[in-house]
């Protein structure tokens, strides 16, 4: 008997994330789900903190990790599936900015910047030398931007439109995409430890085309914007 498979994932709203009452949503989420649902094979989402969901992964404890960015060095122990979602790299500034114009990292220099704590993009601003101020949580960032804590808050602008949508506040910002970022994928990691997940993958990739082609993955997209 085949062992369950089970996917690992840390909230990255709105790619995934739990409600208050602890309900799994998402665009990802729902995307894995409807691809799986079409195969007819029965999946298990399980939410741990990012570390240890890649740990998990790589030991082959866990089916697949997502949403997952591209990186080289994770080639070794994970297969890349297809895009399941993309992400904008962007500041959020509040409507009444009225600051030198931002485009592009470099404009965030002599910048107030906000940037959650231990997010890996932050290692953009690290590099080109920009301070900022590390927010502990998603939950904070918009209102302690509305409550002018920061200028710019340095954010996927997926996920700062929903937060913003959340709190219902998202007419009161300006989203703003950097210049120096192409639309970032993102994908369903495979463990290359898990039996057969090349053929996993495959068979992936392949449901996946088909809820694009018949714009399930688009309504699903939608629900999140």
């Amino acid at each position: 008997m085949a062992a369950e498979m089970l996917f690992v994932v840390d909230q990255i709203p709105p790619y995934q994330y739990l409600t208050p009452d602890g309900e799994a949503r998402g665009s990802s989420y729902e995307v894995v789900r409807a691809v799986f649902e079409r195969l007819g094979m029965p999946v298990k989402v399980t939410f741990l903190p990012w570390k240890r969901a890649v740990s998990n992964t790589k030991k082959g404890i866990a089916t697949g990790l997502f949403s997952c960015g591209y990186k080289k060095e994770r080639e070794s122990f994970d297969l890349y599936s297809n895009p399941i979602s993309f992400a904008t790299k962007g500041v959020i500034v509040r409507k009444t900015y009225a600051g030198p114009p931002i485009a592009s990292l470099a404009d965030l220099h002599d910048q107030r910047v906000g940037a959650v704590a231990g997010f890996a993009a932050n290692k953009f601003l690290d590099k080109a030398g920009i301070s900022f101020a590390k927010v502990p949580k998603f939950d904070n960032v918009i209102p302690m931007l509305a409550n002018n804590r920061f200028d710019a808050l340095y954010l996927t602008l997926e996920t700062g439109q929903f937060l913003a949508a959340e709190a219902g506040k998202a007419a009161a910002f300006k989203y703003v995409p950097l210049k120096d970022f192409a639309l970032r994928p993102y994908h369903m990691c495979f463990s290359k430890k898990w039996p057969g997940y090349r053929e996993l993958t495959a068979k992936f990739n392949t449901a996946l085309g088909e809820l694009q082609a018949n714009g399930r993955l688009e309504a699903i997209y939608a629900k999140y914007r």
